[in-house]
């Protein structure tokens, strides 16, 4: 991340406690809501489910991409703990699992000031790992 963004001098790098690869959160959002609707199709879960997702720990992290993506992009966390909690109905996890996960991969992107991430390029980050290709 430093040699991608060595091009900003405004940046303390002894302040920034660590980074969040943005393929790395993706993937474990997606397997987050595929197991979710998985348990639902089995029906071990039937009616109403929460999932609840919180990140604590990680203000100044920095969100971070693979060498092979062009990244030219500061975002940090500005709170110390992110926390995404939302109920769904079995039924309509199992039929949109992989839209609501998306929801809340940009819902936590947009908490580290990311407001417009491509969500084609995300789906397809996600569909990779559905489909076993990562």
């Amino acid at each position: 991340m430093k040699s991608q963004l060595s091009y900003k001098s405004d940046i303390d790098w002894e302040k920034v406690p660590g980074f969040i690869s943005i393929i790395n959160f993706t993937y474990n959002v997606a397997e987050i809501y595929e197991f979710a609707a998985r348990l639902c199709q089995a029906q071990i879960y039937t009616g109403a489910i929460n999932i609840k997702i919180e990140l604590t720990g990680i203000k100044d992290f920095v969100l971070s991409a693979p060498w092979d993506r062009v990244w030219h992009s500061y975002y940090a966390a500005s709170e110390n703990i992110l926390t995404k909690s939302t109920d769904y109905e079995s039924d309509q996890l199992i039929a949109m699992s992989k839209e609501v996960a998306l929801e809340s991969i940009a819902w936590f992107f947009e908490r580290f000031g990311w407001l417009n991430p491509s969500m084609n390029v995300i789906a397809s980050d996600q569909e990779n790992l559905l489909k076993g290709r990562y």
